[in-house]
C-alpha cells in the first residue's frame, strides 16, 4: 500500500499538534511485541493485556491499517511466521490473551531479527532500485526480563545494516517498556538504552523506575506508553525529513521472512 508521505512542515505539525498529541502515529508503522515467557504469568499479563487493548483504537484512529502484534513464544497458526496483522478491533486481544498461557524463556534477540530482518531487507531492496519509500518502523517490546539469548548482537547488526544503505535515522525505533520492577530487567534495559556500541542509536528503554519517576506510574498505561514514544518521537524524528512517497510494509515483512 502507497502511502503519500506528508512534507517537513506537516511532519513537525502533527507530531507536536496541541490539538493531537498522538498524531505522529500516522507517520510510522507500529509493531508490538509482548513477552509471553512464564514470569509474565498473572498480573503481569493482564497489565500487558489492558495496555494492548486501550492503544488499539488510538492507533487504528491515526492508521486505519491498525497494529500488528506479534508474541515471543505464541504463533499464529493461519501464518507462522507473521503474528498478527493489521488488527483493528480491540476486543480481539482479550480473545488472543486468553488462547496463551505465558510459558519458556525469553528469546527476544530471535524474536527481533524475526521481525526486523525482513524489514531491513525490503528497506535494502529499496534502496538497490532507488526508491527510498519505506515507512519507518516502531516496534514497541513489552517485557518483564532479561532476555536469554543475545539481544546486543541482533540490534547492532540491524543498525549496521541501516547505516550501510545510509537510511534515515528515524527509519527503525525499538522502544522496550518494563512491566513489573524486576531489577535484572531494569539493568538489561539500561544496557540496551546506554552500553550498546551501535553505529546509530535505535533502541530507548523505559524501565519500571524511569516510569515511577516520569509518570508516577506502577504498571504499564497505554497513555503511558504513548507518551513515551511521543518522546522519542520528538527527540530523534523531527529535525529530518521523511520521503516524498512511503510504502507501508504491515503484512509483507513477515511473509518475506518465511521464504
Amino acid at each position: 500500500m502507497d502511502v503519500a508521505s506528508p512534507n517537513h512542515s506537516e511532519i513537525d505539525s502533527r507530531i507536536s499538534s496541541k490539538e493531537d498529541e498522538f498524531a505522529f502515529l500516522s507517520i510510522f508503522d507500529i509493531v508490538f511485541l509482548i513477552d509471553d515467557s512464564g514470569s509474565m504469568d498473572g498480573s503481569r499479563w493482564r497489565e500487558a493485556q489492558t495496555t494492548i487493548k486501550s492503544l488499539i483504537p488510538i492507533c487504528v484512529e491515526h492508521d486505519a491499517d491498525g497494529v500488528d502484534l506479534h508474541y515471543l513464544h505464541k504463533k499464529n497458526r493461519k501464518d507462522e511466521s507473521a503474528g498478527w496483522r493489521e488488527m483493528t478491533d480491540a476486543s480481539e486481544i482479550d480473545r488472543l490473551f486468553s488462547a496463551v498461557k505465558p510459558a519458556g524463556g525469553t528469546p527476544t534477540g530471535k524474536r527481533l531479527n524475526d521481525i526486523l530482518d525482513p524489514y531491513v531487507k525490503l528497506y535494502e531492496m529499496a534502496d538497490k532500485a532507488k526508491r527510498k519509500e519505506i515507512k519507518p518502523l516502531l516496534l514497541v517490546v513489552i517485557t518483564d526480563g532479561e532476555a536469554n539469548d543475545d539481544v546486543d548482537e541482533v540490534i547492532i547488526n540491524i543498525a549496521d545494516r541501516l547505516n550501510e544503505v545510509d537510511a534515515p535515522r528515524h527509519q527503525v525505533g525499538i522502544q522496550f517498556f518494563q512491566v513489573g520492577d524486576d531489577e535484572k530487567a531494569t539493568e538489561h534495559l539500561k544496557h540496551l538504552d546506554e552500553g550498546l556500541k551501535c553505529s546509530r542509536d535505535i533502541v530507548d528503554t523505559c524501565s519500571f523506575d524511569q516510569r515511577c519517576l516520569d509518570t508516577g506510574e506502577r504498571t504499564l498505561t497505554g497513555y503511558g506508553v504513548l507518551k513515551t514514544l511521543l518522546g522519542s518521537v520528538q527527540s530523534k524524528y523531527d529535525k529530518e525529513r521523511l520521503p516524498v512517497k512511503m510504502t507501508s510494509t504491515k503484512g509483507s515483512t513477515s511473509r518475506n521472512a518465511a521464504s
